[in-house]
């Protein structure tokens, strides 16, 4: 089932966002007649698709559920505070970090619930690209 979690509670969605499989993505929202609430479905961390799509640097994903899907109930921070620009700069996804400043540069100077702002995790995550 769509809705079925694996251990940290992340949907299929979570997982085709982050593996960057737009097809798939797609597919799965628009031929399983994929429920809309499943967008909003938080794992474990309390991280959405939408920090999916910034795990995965995947900002075709991210700008596609911007254009047709209501995410504003989204949150932006997950559990310890972490935004999708934290996530783009855990996995050095500098190409999404360069959008998002256009964007939403506001979201770049956000800090986490431990005041760790996105070059500390690009830092912390060994992340050169993104510094």
């Amino acid at each position: 089932a769509l809705d079925q979690r694996f251990g940290t509670g992340q949907t299929v969605l979570h997982i085709l966002a982050m593996r960057g499989h737009l097809d798939l993505f797609l597919k799965v929202l628009k031929d399983h007649r994929c429920p809309k609430d499943l967008l909003n479905t938080l794992d474990n961390s309390g991280q959405s698709v939408l920090h999916a799509t910034a795990r995965g640097g995947r900002w075709d994903i991210y700008c596609y559920l911007l254009a047709h899907f209501d995410v504003s109930k989204l949150p932006l921070k997950d559990a310890e505070g972490v935004t999708v620009a934290h996530c783009a700069a855990q996995e050095g996804a500098v190409w999404f970090l360069r959008r998002l400043k256009i964007t939403n540069p506001k979201i770049l100077t956000e800090v986490d619930n431990e005041g760790r702002t996105i070059l500390h995790s690009a830092a912390l995550c060994n992340s050169p690209k993104a510094l």
